[in-house]
């Protein structure tokens, strides 16, 4: 099955099998306050900044898979998912989402 990718806004990019896997602190210390969040796994909230143009992803999981986020400065689609944990070390795959490519014969025939 082919796939296709958005690259820096550009949809129907071939997929080029960028794929990184990066370790954060998997434990921030929460203040002692009852309008803290607890519970809440860091990663979740990690700012985490584009492969392509260095601008920060964000969570686009609304008509897209889980984990799914988009760049807010180039448009790159990435899935970034949790792996492992590792000690004190929480694992974060990022890699280009992938969409299945259309068979040419379907393209431009939607109604």
């Amino acid at each position: 099955m082919a796939y296709t990718c958005i690259i820096q806004g550009e949809p129907g990019m071939p997929d080029d099998g960028y794929r990184t896997v990066i370790e954060i602190t998997a434990h921030i210390p929460i203040p002692d306050s009852n309008n803290a969040v607890r519970s809440l796994s860091p990663w979740i909230t990690t700012v985490l900044p584009c492969p392509d143009c260095g601008q920060t992803m964000i969570w686009a999981e609304r008509d897209y898979t889980t984990w799914h986020r988009i760049c807010n400065g180039c448009g790159s689609h990435w899935s970034v998912m949790p792996e492992v944990l590792v000690e004190d070390r929480q694992r974060i795959v990022i890699e280009r989402a992938r969409f299945v490519q259309e068979p040419l014969e379907n393209r431009g025939e939607r109604g």
